[in-house]
């Protein structure tokens, strides 16, 4: 499963708020929060600032850790100070795959980790299909690494070509680096091998006459008749089948979508035809 263990979540989530409790304190950011039920107590809003400060200055763990105001245990102690190696930003909830959720970070080139659920998968938490656009703080966990439970979703609009483009990323990703899996060490997962080519019709062709087509198609009026709709609709399914296709290194998942897509534009032109 793709979220920790109930005693990890339970561990983490008991470290985790100690730390944040513990910097308030230290910095008063938001007044009154000095113990884990006033820390519980306040609004979403307001706990990621208090997650910030901490980031902001990760001295504030060493003086955690220093001073171990919660009476921690030192292997305890030794999983709060990897939370040093925090890595805060902005990232793209990519793909939800059985081992972990995919985040590609907002970078150029773009990192792709491997993140774990804490007490409910990523999936469940967010209920919506990637790409989610999320403001957040990753942070090592063991050999695995999980975000801190306060994402922040943003309000975006992915349209084909910006999906597109994350595609093209993540592959590259996947062909080179590999993803993530640990803040703690090397192990990442082995980038996928490239294919080698074929002779034969240059993929720069196929790829620019899939160009020539969606421009003609974009200048298009809407068409008028349900059977017009429907294969229009089929055209422009069958264009991103052919484009996922021809990509290398090949993502499977992306082209089984896209035949489906395509399977469903050709029922949906069968029907048309019929009732015509």
């Amino acid at each position: 499963m793709a979220k920790l263990p109930a005693a990890d979540a339970a561990l983490f989530i008991r470290l985790h708020v100690a730390l944040l409790v513990y910097a308030n304190r230290q910095l008063g950011v938001v007044p009154g929060v000095d113990s884990e039920e006033a820390f519980k107590a306040i609004s979403m809003e307001d706990k990621p600032k208090i997650r910030d400060a901490v980031y902001a200055d990760p001295q504030l763990i060493d003086a955690f850790i220093a001073e171990n105001p919660a009476g921690l245990h030192p292997d305890e102690l030794a999983l709060v100070g990897a939370w040093k190696q925090a890595i805060v930003g902005k990232f793209y909830i990519f793909r939800y795959l059985k081992r972990y959720t995919v985040f590609l970070n907002d970078k150029e080139p773009p990192t792709a980790y491997g993140v774990l659920g804490i007490t409910n998968e990523i999936e469940d938490v967010f209920m919506r299909e990637p790409p989610i656009f999320v403001g957040t703080v990753l942070l090592p966990w063991r050999e695995r690494i999980i975000y801190d439970g306060l994402a922040h979703s943003y309000n975006v609009y992915f349209g084909a070509g910006i999906r597109r483009s994350l595609n093209e990323a993540y592959q590259r990703v996947k062909a080179t680096t590999g993803i993530i899996e640990t803040l703690g060490g090397p192990t990442v997962e082995q980038p996928v091998p490239r294919r080698a080519k074929k002779p034969g019709p240059s993929v720069e062709d196929l790829l620019a006459i899939l160009d020539r087509i969606e421009q003609q198609t974009a200048g298009l009026k809407t068409p008028e008749t349900p059977t017009q709709r429907r294969v229009f609709s089929m055209l422009q399914a069958a264009v991103d089948l052919a484009r996922y296709a021809l990509h290398e290194p090949v993502d499977a998942d992306e082209v089984v979508r896209a035949g489906r897509r395509l399977n469903s534009a050709l029922k949906r032109l069968y029907s048309a035809v019929d009732l015509g």
